[in-house]
């Protein structure tokens, strides 16, 4: 198996975690750091109240990410929606959104390991 090892700083793991799927993502630098700021909203999300339920681009989430990535209203509301084109953001069975969980990194103590696994047939 190849592996390759890269030591970031633990503020930037969800961009470079992001930066080594962008192969196949195809997300420009800016969507790169909008999406990044959305994962760790996700990740961080803790119900506030009995029965609250993740929404990462509620109203104050939406501020926390015009206010962290300089990000206008509008520009917003066009990464949001390809976002969800893209299948990185998903509707969750409350009515909120969330990060797709495939593309959330599975971090175990100080490590992100990712696996990428190319299936061909032979036909």
């Amino acid at each position: 198996m190849n592996k390759y090892r890269k030591h970031i700083k633990p503020k930037n793991k969800y961009r470079e975690f992001l930066k080594v799927l962008n192969g196949n993502l195809h997300l420009t630098e800016r969507e790169l750091d909008i999406f990044s700021v959305m994962m760790k909203i996700d990740e961080e999300w803790e119900p506030v109240e009995e029965g609250g339920f993740k929404h990462i681009i509620s109203t104050s989430n939406r501020k926390r990410i015009m206010k962290e990535t300089l990000v206008n209203k509008n520009n917003l509301t066009k990464y949001v929606r390809l976002f969800r084109s893209k299948g990185l953001l998903i509707s969750n069975s409350n009515g909120g959104v969330e990060v797709t969980p495939m593309f959330m990194p599975s971090i175990k103590g100080e490590t992100i390991k990712i696996v990428f696994m190319l299936d061909w047939s032979a036909k």
